[in-house]
């Protein structure tokens, strides 16, 4: 079996957790007490993403991963899953945005470049 690479993964995964919310909120609106069937992937996705649950995962960021996913309850997937797919990927990329593993990769680039930048002045005094 070939290795899926981090990032389809958490994209499958935010997938997952629309339909699963979809299917809960559908749940509920019929009078179920559904709520106990929530899986919870975002915990998973937020880990893969770098956030841990200390002050990195704002609740800002919560919110909007929140508001995005319920988006979802107005789709119909059974049609066709590319607007899930959008919307997948749009929440992907808000969350790598404001991920503290992307802040962390911006942040060794500057060192590096400075470093750099400091190499090439002292080899040309």
């Amino acid at each position: 079996m070939k290795a899926i690479d981090e990032k389809k993964l958490t994209i499958s995964l935010i997938k997952d957790d629309m339909i699963n919310y979809k299917l809960v909120s559908a749940l509920q609106s019929l009078g179920l007490d559904s709520l106990d069937y929530f899986v919870h992937l975002s915990t998973t996705i937020f880990t893969l993403m770098g956030f841990d649950n200390s002050e990195q995962l704002s609740d800002d960021v919560y919110q909007i991963y929140l508001q995005k996913i319920k988006r979802v309850k107005k789709m119909d997937i059974k049609k066709s899953h590319a607007s899930l797919d959008a919307l997948a990927l749009e929440i992907y990329l808000m969350l790598e945005s404001k991920s503290p593993k992307r802040a962390a990769a911006r942040m060794a680039i500057v060192k590096d470049r400075s470093v750099l930048r400091s190499k090439s002045i002292v080899a040309a005094a």
